[in-house]
C-alpha cells in the first residue's frame, strides 16, 4: 500500500496532468460507486484490524469515518466533484 502512494505521489510530481486526468475518468456515475464500495471496503478493513493496532480507538474512528464518507458518497460526492471540478476550470 505505501509503494501505490508513493508511486501515485511521484506521478503527481512528474506529471501532473495524468493524475487530473484520471481523476477526472472517476467522476461518472458508474465509475464513482466502484470507488464508494472500495472506500467502505478500506473502512471495513480498518475496523477489522483496529483491534490488534497500536491506537485501536483512533483506527476504529478513522474506519468509521471512511465508512460513513463512503455510504454518503452516492447521495452528496458526485455533485460535490462536479461542483469542485466546474469551479476549478472557472477560475482559469
Amino acid at each position: 500500500m505505501g509503494m501505490i502512494i508513493a508511486v501515485v505521489g511521484g506521478v503527481g510530481v512528474a506529471a501532473p496532468s495524468v493524475l487530473l486526468e484520471f481523476g477526472r475518468s472517476l467522476q461518472t456515475p458508474d465509475t464513482f460507486y466502484i470507488v464508494t464500495g472500495i472506500r467502505v471496503i478500506f473502512g471495513a478493513m480498518l475496523l477489522w484490524v483496529a483491534a490488534g493496532s497500536r491506537m485501536p480507538i483512533i483506527v476504529g474512528v478513522i474506519g468509521i469515518l471512511i465508512i460513513v464518507a463512503g455510504l454518503l458518497g452516492p447521495w452528496f460526492g458526485l455533485f460535490i466533484a462536479y461542483a469542485v471540478g466546474s469551479a476549478r476550470r472557472g477560475a482559469r
